[in-house]
């Protein structure tokens, strides 16, 4: 007695022998092995049409370490284009680096005070007055007790005189420092108390 096998099962047996069948082609062909890049002959030599290199950035040129524990002179940018200058000295071996600040054209500050502002976690900004003489004014920035301290020394400026002009100073620390905490001061160069 004959059978008939369900159509299901006659599909299924023939998608398989399809897929073997086709299998079978390919490697025999050798196409599965083969990449789709061509490559020259070993006899050829490799093309030698230009190629685009990739463009390079400039890397930044690091500025070299800076003694202030020696002391560094720092030009400053005036409002009124006098040659000016602070001399930076650091007993604490913590500040890394020292520019000018621009100032303002008129004076924010008292002739006996100087302003200690936060511009970053490791930067101050300080601010004194100063006459247009063309001298250098000495910054010492130590620690005593814990607590920072900043003293500017300066030849001598009365409480009276109309023409000052500030100055501003950057200094940044190697670590983070905080301008509620530091003592500020300053003295003329003929002033005997500190």
């Amino acid at each position: 007695m004959y059978r008939s096998r369900p159509a299901g099962a006659i599909v299924a047996s023939a998608s398989v022998a399809i897929a073997l069948s086709a299998i079978l082609i390919l490697l025999v062909s050798g196409a599965l092995g083969r990449s789709s890049i061509a490559t020259p002959p070993a006899s050829q030599p490799p093309s030698s049409a230009p190629s685009a290199s990739p463009t390079q950035r400039p890397t930044p040129t690091a500025k070299p370490p800076v003694d202030f524990d020696a002391g560094v002179r720092i030009p400053l940018r005036t409002a009124t284009g006098e040659t000016k200058a602070v001399f930076v000295k650091d007993s604490t071996g913590m500040v890394i680096d020292a520019v000018s600040g621009v100032p303002r054209e008129d004076v924010s500050v008292g002739p006996r005070r100087v302003v200690v502002e936060q511009v970053d976690a490791n930067t101050l900004r300080v601010i004194w007055a100063d006459t247009a003489i063309n001298d250098d004014v000495s910054s010492s920035v130590s620690r005593a007790g814990g607590t920072l301290r900043i003293s500017m020394i300066r030849r001598h400026l009365s409480p009276d005189v109309e023409i000052a002009h500030e100055r501003i100073a950057l200094l940044t620390f190697d670590t983070g420092v905080y301008a509620t905490g530091v003592e500020a001061s300053i003295r003329n160069s003929l002033d005997t108390e500190d």
